[in-house]
């Protein structure tokens, strides 16, 4: 037994270390990008939380997710040793989760064998077919955005499933849900469904409806903010798109919903590592749900559709950015496994001998066939362009620094960077030496303006 369980603790190891080695590589080839400099400039104007309070009334009601993208804005390290920061920030972010699925999974069907093998199903399927992992994972503004507010509803979970809490658990059952709900609109539609989906009702609990009302007032602050009410007529009356359309907006949902969902169910092994995972699995659960379960856990499939909605509604843009589709990717995969898991769990009735082996190989073939076509094998290509991106870098940032230090009137001209790796986040400035990215750049080396020329 001890042998056993050994073997399985260096499979762990290994696996983790192999899936995560050429993202970690990338990490230390990672520059902050884009929003990251008109957010240090922010910052220095205001202080965090006044720049916080700047984009609650002109931009975006997302306050606490704001508070700590200011706060823990990379370029505080530099941008060498604060690229690299913000991505291992967006790497531990998907391992975190990864894990918390895998406790939520076992404690919901009272697995008998320790999670290392759900976490590593996970994370299989968080990094290696991830659809853009470089505004998730790379770039700090991207993934700031969304993460914290997600990992705060599934910590949540976990903590909801434990029958004894101790007094700063008690306190993060009520906190959480009040940080996913000033976060943004995606984890507030996560935590909105998993706050009912848990709901007792049969009887009120009256610690629950204090929750309840904690998050609806965190909502409410953050739905109705002014800065939402800007950025929505930004869009409507700015760049001229068509806001608040329910038909246009519902129809790009359905289209997006629709694309995504039958390209990830057979371009990623989810289904198939659901399925050996019930066949494998021993477990105690003797659950059964009822009417009203299904209901609400079917409810379920309708985040993805309400958060494409939400983007469209409010943008009126055609194509979801990156980052969107990464969190309707990430629920679906968790939302896709848990449901296969319990259909063969409910009717399946057949246990394989020796099934958590078989899982293990299966796991190990997953992995096998990640190195084949996948974003880790393309994460391991981007190698082959990172010295030259890097002297590309490092060049543009040594004429920045020396062209700060002779010049304080003329405006920076620098050349467009190529090559560059497709996993790592790069945002080119712009032709405009008026545009705001280029005046976050301009603003953080102390140069007048900058202006990159089109390629």
């Amino acid at each position: 037994m001890k042998f056993r369980k050994r073997i399985s603790e260096i499979l762990t190891y290994a696996a983790v270390a192999w899936i995560l080695y050429p993202f970690i590589v990338l990490a230390f080839f990672n520059y902050p990008s884009s929003d990251d400099y008109y957010d240090w400039m922010l910052i220095q104007k205001y202080g965090a939380f006044k720049a916080t309070w700047h984009y609650y009334f002109n931009w975006s009601g997302r306050y606490f997710t704001h508070l700590i993208a200011f706060l823990l804005n990379p370029l505080q390290l530099g941008e060498r040793m604060g690229g690299t920061f913000s991505a291992f920030l967006g790497i531990g972010f998907l391992v975190l989760d990864a894990f918390l699925v895998s406790r939520i999974i076992k404690s919901t069907f009272r697995i008998h064998q320790g999670v290392q093998t759900i976490f590593i199903v996970f994370l299989i399927a968080f990094f290696c077919y991830l659809p853009f992992p470089n505004e998730t994972v790379f770039w700090y503004t991207g993934m700031i955005a969304y993460m914290p507010g997600i990992t705060a509803c599934l910590y949540w979970l976990v903590l909801h499933q434990k029958a004894s809490k101790n007094k700063p658990e008690r306190m993060l059952w009520f906190i959480l849900p009040v940080f996913a709900g000033g976060s943004g609109e995606l984890s507030l539609c996560l935590m909105g469904w998993l706050l009912v989906l848990n709901f007792d009702f049969k009887s009120l609990n009256r610690n629950y409806a204090i929750l309840f009302g904690l998050f609806a007032i965190a909502a409410g602050f953050e739905l109705l903010s002014p800065g939402s009410a800007e950025r929505l007529r930004y869009f409507t009356e700015t760049a001229g798109n068509p806001t608040r359309n329910i038909e246009f907006s519902a129809t790009n949902s359905v289209k997006w919903l629709w694309h995504y969902l039958r390209d990830w169910t057979r371009s990623t092994p989810i289904l198939c590592m659901a399925l050996i995972c019930a066949a494998g699995f021993k477990s105690d659960s003797n659950f059964r749900a009822s009417a009203k379960d299904y209901s609400l856990w079917l409810l379920g499939f309708t985040l993805p559709f309400a958060m494409f909605f939400i983007f469209h509604f409010g943008t009126g843009m055609t194509q979801a950015p990156g980052r969107l589709i990464n969190i309707v990717y990430l629920f679906l995969q968790v939302y896709l496994f848990i449901s296969l898991f319990y259909i063969v769990q409910l009717f399946g009735n057949f246990k394989l001998e020796n099934g958590f082996r078989l899982v293990w190989m299966a796991v190990l073939l997953f992995i096998f066939q990640a190195s084949y076509s996948s974003r880790w094998r393309g994460a391991l290509s981007d190698f082959s362009v990172l010295n030259a991106y890097a002297e590309l870098m490092q060049k543009r940032l040594i004429q920045t620094n020396q062209f700060s230090a002779q010049s304080s009137s003329a405006t920076l001209n620098l050349e467009p960077i190529a090559p560059i790796p497709f996993t790592s986040f790069f945002s080119e400035l712009s032709s405009d030496s008026t545009h705001w990215y280029n005046e976050g750049y301009a603003f953080y080396h102390t140069v007048k303006s900058v202006r990159c020329s089109e390629k």
